[in-house]
């Protein structure tokens, strides 16, 4: 009997044979040089090359080269902030200008940007920005410049 060898392709393709499935694939040996592979370990290692070599080579390779995975760290960082703020306060001509925090009563309103911030507002730095003024200008400058403004309304 003889065998179409057409037809018996089509009848193995058909059924999805392989042709490793029917044991007749041609054997692919792969050479492994582990002199090769010694000597790039080595110059791996000792050149400080692990960080191009990862880029370099497959990851698939890395085990035999000897390049670790590279680790990494989360660390936790605690982030801080200054916040100056501008206020103007009313006081005394006469009265030294080192006790300004006597005149700054509640803090609890100054608009702050960062509410969640925990921090209390201190006293960092005056300066006189108008003087000679009388409780009249100090009203005609306004709550919205003024801080402690309800110590001079009428």
């Amino acid at each position: 009997m003889a065998i179409n060898l057409e037809r018996l392709k089509e009848i193995i393709k058909a059924n999805g044979f392989t042709a490793e499935m029917l044991g007749i694939a041609p054997k692919i040996e792969t050479v492994r040089d582990e002199e090769l592979i010694r000597q790039m370990r080595q110059f791996i290692a000792g050149g400080g090359m692990e960080e191009p070599a990862r880029m370099d080579f497959s990851e698939k390779y890395w085990e035999d080269l000897g390049i670790q995975k590279k680790k990494y760290k989360v660390v936790k960082v605690r982030m801080m902030k200054t916040i100056y703020k501008d206020i103007y306060v009313a006081m005394p001509e006469d009265e030294d200008t080192d006790n300004v925090d006597n005149y700054i009563e509640s803090l609890y309103n100054l608009d702050n940007d960062y509410p969640d911030d925990e921090e209390e507002w201190e006293v960092n730095d005056y300066e006189i920005d108008e003087d000679n003024m009388t409780a009249d200008d100090v009203n005609e400058r306004g709550q919205d410049e003024i801080w402690n403004y309800n110590d001079f309304e009428d």
